[in-house]
């Protein structure tokens, strides 16, 4: 993949991943696996679900509630920590760095 790449892509130190989940903490093995080498993976789990997914390995985890408070609760935790906010599902199988000139200079409107 890297030598795909146009430039030296940015270190996994730059981004902040979330997964999101609920109710699927036997997810947990297998996602942890396929973000082994993400600086820190954070699991944003349903209401009264953290203790499932620390049971099931999850080493960072917090009560999300909901999919929409749980996406902006990663957001936000993101944002604050000057970071590049990446979230997935908890059933993703594959991911791929893609860089785009076109994404570089892209601006909220």
């Amino acid at each position: 993949m890297l030598s795909k790449c146009p430039e030296t892509p940015r270190p996994a130190s730059d981004f902040y991943f979330a997964v999101i989940s609920s109710s699927r903490p036997d997810n947990v093995p297998a996602m942890q696996k396929l973000l082994s080498s993400c600086s820190t993976v954070v699991w944003y789990v349903g209401r009264c679900q953290v203790g499932e997914y620390e049971r099931a390995g999850a080493s960072c985890v917090v009560e999300g509630g909901g999919l929409c408070s749980s996406r902006n609760m990663a957001l936000e935790a993101a944002f604050a920590a000057g970071k590049i906010c990446v979230q997935v599902s908890d059933d993703v199988h594959r991911l791929r760095y893609i860089d785009s000139p076109a994404d570089r200079n892209w601006a909220k409107p």
